[in-house]
């Protein structure tokens, strides 16, 4: 194998993935692709990947590498919510559990 082939810069052909097993970014078999199709109106490839639920469309950019499988990215972590600020005093709140409220520890004032 080249060097180049290697480090995943290489070219691939439809045979070359359909019946590849999809492992997705968990770790955990998804299911296997049964063909690669164009995205229409823009120029970008998805996976048809066969799975227990049906077939579903992987978008190509969701592919971290291919090798003996194909591996998904892993999802992102949603987001963490801002933690509120205090309006008169700009400080962030402190959420109290025991109360269900938030806190300025700055105004120490409950909200």
């Amino acid at each position: 194998m080249a060097k180049e082939e290697r480090k995943g810069v290489r070219a691939l052909t439809r045979d070359n993935l359909v019946g590849m097993k999809v492992i997705d970014g968990d770790g955990f078999l998804m299911g296997e692709v049964k063909d690669v199709a164009f995205t229409v109106g823009r120029l970008d490839l998805v996976l048809i990947v066969k799975t227990k639920e049906g077939d579903k469309e992987v978008p190509w950019g969701d592919v971290q590498a291919v090798g003996d499988f194909v591996v998904l990215k892993p999802k992102a972590a949603p987001a963490a919510a801002p933690t509120p600020t205090c309006p008169p005093c700009g400080s962030p709140f402190v959420y109290v559990e025991q109360y269900k409220r938030w806190y300025c520890p700055n105004c120490k004032k409950y909200v």
